[in-house]
């Protein structure tokens, strides 16, 4: 037989050592008040790390994170960790719409990076940077293929994941406490550990501190902090080695800690390792002033590597596809004007031979029409792109009109006429559902009055349009933007009256073959199909349904509610009810509840 592979270890101390497979892939959770060594622990392992390739993911806010490319004699670590933002990051620059970039870049290239977030101008911002970071984060690697490992650090972890008290946040707070508690609470199954920092565990987030399978515990002095460790220590049923480990806490001297991880049968106190790069968060004294040695990345590489995430990101983008494409389709439509000094005025002239004249006129037509040929090409290769990337959801993202260039029976001398474009698949209207048997040719009945559909009748037509499996009437007024009234009821029966629905105010309603034909009906707004929906809702509602399109596995009401930021009364259930109604979430209170499988197909790609 042959050798059994070895497993690699991570050395805390000279007698304790945990496997580095237990470290990324789960989450471990470093405490102590300041000056008791949390941060050298932390630095310990991510050294360790690196050391071993690991990829690391540092959120620094305290602009920190840079000292681990230096030693603490000043020169250079060759550690391979590139740093963003400022202080001495190899990109100074870190800025809000910076995030889900980054976030593809880590994905995409493997490498380990430090966020620091001293440059942003306000909480606020830092806040949506790393929420945006970590909601993109996440999605990538739900959808990555090959899973590889990574280990997202989070210094200060009471600013992401804090304590609620019961409360519940609101705003920029409750996105990014959503966004981590995602990462913390179901990356693992996709890859990524956490490893949480801070000196309090009173203020993190008690649901995220009871997840931890490993705690490192320096001094801590607050009777409230100890009592914050109590749940976890019940949680495993350890009251003996419990009692033992919080009446210890309060004497542990600097450097010294209990690293206790019942899954893995470590509990033992030991004094932690120094780290070897350069502290840059000690205290000011005579060493900090000496010149630092930093480890340098190959910044041509580097910004190669992110110029084509930035690249790959536009080319991919939906909304700006749509954009150009409605750009193109107004050039296609208003053709340039023919330029006015095409020909010298004295070439023609009344006694010029009639021939002469047709020629020179034909070659006026070509010049100004192949500016309009040219745009018609793009339009259509950008066309036929988008149609392939959305595929799944055609019918409900968009509608285009079928229309014809006139073809040009003209020939220009002395160079060849425009290629015709090659013919494109014809866009045809969703497939309805069988309707009742009735003749399709048979005119639409129209009221006593002699009037044609009114803004309510086109409203509801334009909704059954788009939605060919047809809607209820609750759906229906939601869509149309009409409140389910007398008005409305008789805007259904007039619809009836004249054959251009089916289905009667109890039942399914849906266009029929008759009312296809009876107008064009308006495409969804330009842009994201999820960002038309979300535009229709409230606050609450728009929050929790951003929440489970950010979680394709759905969540049960506790955990949304958490999400989300709101207390789960009421309100919230009546927000659900809404969804519900809507179309766009599946699943009762007491279930997993989800998005709507075409809302996340339009989100995917």
């Amino acid at each position: 037989m042959g050798k059994k592979k070895r497993t690699p270890l991570l050395s805390l101390s000279p007698d304790v050592r945990i496997s580095i497979t237990a470290v990324m892939g789960n989450r471990t959770a470093i405490f102590g008040i300041s000056g008791s060594g949390k941060s050298n622990t932390a630095t310990v392992i991510m050294e360790r790390l690196l050391a071993e390739r690991e990829q690391i993911i540092l959120i620094d806010p305290k602009g920190e994170g840079h000292g681990l490319l230096s030693l603490t004699n000043g020169k250079p670590s060759n550690l391979d960790i590139i740093v963003f933002g400022e202080p001495h990051g190899h990109i100074d620059a870190l800025k809000e719409d910076h995030a889900n970039y980054l976030a593809d870049f880590v994905v995409d290239s493997g490498r380990s990076v430090v966020l620091s977030l001293l440059g942003f101008e306000s909480d606020s911002a830092e806040r949506r940077f790393v929420a945006r970071f970590l909601r993109q984060l996440y999605r990538r690697k739900t959808k990555q293929q090959k899973r590889s490992r990574m280990l997202v650090v989070i210094d200060e972890a009471h600013l992401f994941v804090p304590e609620s008290g019961g409360q519940g946040f609101k705003g920029d707070v409750a996105e990014l406490a959503g966004a981590c508690q995602r990462v913390v609470r179901q990356g693992r199954s996709f890859g990524i550990g956490t490893l949480l920092v801070d000196q309090r565990p009173q203020d993190v987030a008690k649901r995220v501190l009871t997840q931890c399978r490993t705690i490192i515990c320096h001094q801590l002095t607050h009777n409230r902090d100890r009592e914050a460790l109590a749940d976890w220590v019940e949680g495993y049923g350890e009251s003996e080695r419990g009692e033992r480990f919080l009446a210890s806490l309060a004497s542990l001297q600097p450097g010294a800690a209990w690293v206790w991880s019942p899954h893995l049968g470590i509990f033992q106190q030991t004094k932690i390792f120094e780290r070897t790069t350069f502290d840059t968060g000690a205290a000011p004294d005579g060493k900090h002033s000496k010149r630092l040695q930093r480890a340098e990345v190959d910044m041509n590489r580097l910004q190669g590597q992110l110029d084509a995430v930035v690249q790959e990101v536009k080319a991919n983008d939906v909304s700006l596809l749509k954009q150009r494409i409605l750009q193109l389709e107004k050039q296609v439509k208003t053709p340039p004007a023919v330029p006015t000094k095409v020909v010298p005025a004295t070439v023609v002239h009344k006694k010029m031979p009639k021939a002469e004249v047709t020629a020179i006129a034909k070659r006026v037509a070509a010049e100004a029409c192949r500016p309009v040929f040219q745009s018609y090409r793009e339009f259509q290769r950008l066309l036929q792109r988008l149609m392939t990337q959305m595929e799944p959801i055609t019918s409900q993202v968009v509608i285009v009109r079928d229309f014809k260039l006139p073809e040009l029976a003209v020939a220009v001398p002395d160079q060849p006429a425009p290629t015709p474009p090659a013919p494109q698949p014809k866009l045809l209207p969703p497939k309805l559902p069988p309707q009742p048997s009735r003749s399709e040719a048979a005119p639409a009945k129209i009221d006593t009055n002699g009037r044609g559909p009114g803004r309510c009748e086109r409203a509801i037509l334009g909704v059954l349009f788009q939605h060919p499996e047809g809607c209820e009437k609750g759906k229906l007024s939601l869509l149309s933007g009409y409140s389910y009234n007398g008005s409305f009821r008789t805007a259904l029966a007039y619809l009836r009256s004249a054959q251009l629905i089916a289905g009667g105010n109890e039942e399914i309603m849906r266009i029929t073959a008759l009312g296809l034909g009876a107008g064009q009906y308006e495409p969804l707004p330009p842009g994201r199909l999820v960002d038309h929906w979300i535009g229709r809702f409230d606050l609450c509602p728009r929050k929790i349904l951003s929440a489970l399109l950010q979680t394709p596995d759905g969540m049960d009401a506790n955990d949304l509610a958490t999400a989300t930021g709101y207390p789960y009364n009421g309100s919230f259930r009546t927000a659900l009810s809404t969804l519900r109604t809507a179309g766009v979430v599946v699943g009762r209170n007491t279930e997993t509840m989800k998005a709507s499988q075409f809302l996340l197909d339009s989100v995917g790609g």
